[in-house]
């Protein structure tokens, strides 16, 4: 998945094929900390598509990345920081 996501032309059509929520799930998903570290990476390619930044905010996954910058791992908390500086500034620009 990392590497069709990559393609910028690619991240639209994994959105709407229902990525993020299926990533929001290995985020929640107690197997270990592999597939969390996957799931953020792919997130954070992600996030630098308006398509895929609107489907994180509206499946609440913040409120799971939070958590993860408080108890993730470090190579997770890097991707983490990524992905909310990405929303963070798609809704600065709004402004």
């Amino acid at each position: 998945m990392f590497n069709l996501c990559i393609y910028q032309g690619n991240k639209g059509r994994a959105v709407r094929a229902g990525i993020v929520p299926a990533l929001l799930r290995m985020l929640t998903d107690s197997r270990g900390a592999a597939m969390v570290d996957k799931a953020l990476t792919i997130l954070s390619v992600l996030s630098s598509n308006a398509e895929a930044k609107a489907a994180i905010v509206k499946v609440s996954t913040i409120p799971v990345l939070i958590d993860l910058l408080r108890t993730g791992q470090p190579r997770g908390k890097e991707n983490t920081v990524a992905i909310l500086l990405s929303l963070f500034l798609e809704k600065k620009e709004r402004l």
